[in-house]
């Protein structure tokens, strides 16, 4: 909502999730926390810097976020246990 649409599209593209096959436990390490280059200037990544930290709502919103991500984990785990297994066995990884 804060940040302009060019520079969430930049960061989607190049900076954004990545995938993974179905089961594929291992392929989802580091598919976060990598390093990647959004191509946009110093100058407008930092403006966008500065209207997230100013947006005084943004804290209590991720909150939110991260527990609804909670929840629906939560759910996955009852509904689809092999997944959840799956998942602790990829926990162990080093």
């Amino acid at each position: 909502m804060v940040v302009p649409v060019a520079v969430q599209n930049a960061v989607a593209q190049k900076c954004g999730d990545r995938g993974s096959i179905i089961g594929d436990y291992a392929s989802i390490v580091d598919m976060l926390d990598y390093a990647c280059t959004t191509g946009l200037s110093a100058d407008v990544l930092a403006d966008a810097v500065d209207d997230l930290r100013s947006h005084e709502t943004l804290v209590p919103l991720l909150r939110l976020r991260i527990m609804n991500i909670q929840t629906l984990i939560s759910i996955l785990s009852v509904s689809n246990p092999e997944i959840s297994i799956g998942l602790k066995n990829l926990a162990q990884i080093d």
